[in-house]
C-alpha cells in the first residue's frame, strides 16, 4: 500500500521557501560567533603572576659612641689619695689600659673571671662576675660592631661550691697558675653554656663597649686582665648612679 501524500497549504510553503532563501546565512554566522568567542577567550588571559621577594631590612649603622670619661671618675673617688682601693685599681688599671682586641683570642672563644665591686646609691659590694665572648661571621653582626659576641655573667650565689672555690681560683689566675680540674668555679665558668648573646663595637676613643644594660666600657691591662667600667643612672632622673667595676682574668681564650 502506497503511504498517504499531505499536501502543504501556501503558509507552509511560503515557510519552506523563506528557509531555503536565507540558508546561506546561517553557517556564516556561526563561523563569526564562534570566532567571537575564541578572540574573547584569547583577550581574557589570566593575570600574569606577581613574584613577591622578601625585601631586606637595613640595619643603620650603629655609630661609635663617646668613651667613658676616665679622668672624672680618678677624680671621684680620689684615687690619686690612694682612697677606695678595690675600685681605684681597677680606674688606675682602665686608664694605663690599651685598646682591647677581643677578635685576637687564639680560639673561636675567650672565657674570663673575676671581681667586680657595686656601688650603687653609695651602698658597695662585691660580687664574682665572668665574661665569655666568641667569634662570630660578619654576616651575624650589625654594621659597625665587632665580629663578636659576649655574655656577661654573675656567678649564682646558690652555687655553694662554686663561691666557694671562687677566691681561690682568682688567686691562680692572678698569679698565671695552672687551675685543677677539681675547681668548681673553673668548671662551672668553662661549661656555662649563655642562651643569649651581646653584641660589641668600638667607642671614639681607647674602650670598646659591651652592649649589655647600658653598656660596659672595657681596655685591656699590661697582664691580659681586662678592666671593665659601667655606669648608668640608677633611677631615671636621678643624679645617683649605678656604678661596677670589674677585673678580669682569663681563664681560657
Amino acid at each position: 500500500m502506497n503511504a498517504p501524500i499531505f499536501w502543504a497549504t501556501a503558509a507552509q510553503r511560503g515557510m519552506l521557501a523563506a528557509m531555503r532563501n536565507h540558508a546561506w546565512l546561517v553557517v556564516p554566522l556561526l563561523f563569526f560567533v564562534g570566532g567571537c568567542e575564541k578572540e574573547k577567550a584569547a583577550s581574557e588571559s589570566p593575570p600574569p603572576v606577581v613574584s613577591i621577594a622578601s625585601e631586606a631590612v637595613e640595619t643603620p649603622k650603629r655609630e661609635a659612641v663617646e668613651d667613658v670619661d676616665i679622668k672624672g671618675l680618678l677624680k671621684k673617688f680620689g684615687c690619686h689619695d690612694k682612697a677606695n682601693k678595690a675600685i681605684c685599681d681597677v680606674l688606675d688599671g682602665f686608664d694605663k689600659g690599651k685598646k682591647w682586641e677581643p677578635t685576637s683570642i687564639q680560639g673561636n672563644e675567650g672565657r674570663y673571671f673575676g671581681k667586680a665591686v657595686t656601688n650603687t646609691k653609695g651602698v658597695r659590694k662585691e660580687r664574682w662576675v665572668f665574661l665569655i665572648i666568641k667569634k662570630v661571621p660578619l654576616n651575624e653582626i650589625a654594621d659597625g660592631d665587632l665580629s663578636v659576641k659576649v655574655a656577661f655573667r654573675e656567678l649564682d650565689k646558690d652555687k655553694v661550691a662554686e663561691n666557694n672555690h671562687a677566691p681561690k681560683l682568682l688567686w691562680l689566675l692572678q698569679r698565671d697558675d695552672a687551675i685543677p680540674k677539681r675547681n668548681q668555679t673553673a668548671n662551672h665558668v668553662l661549661g656555662y653554656a649563655p642562651s643569649n648573646w651581646d653584641s660589641a663595637s668600638p667607642t671614639q676613643g681607647t674602650s670598646i663597649i659591651l652592649h649589655v644594660d647600658d653598656g660596659i666600657y672595657v681596655r685591656q691591662g699590661e697582664d691580659r686582665s681586662l678592666q671593665l667600667i659601667k655606669t648608668e643612672l640608677a633611677t631615671p632622673g636621678s643624679a645617683s648612679t649605678d656604678e661596677t667595676y670589674v677585673r678580669l682574668y682569663p681563664l681560657s681564650w
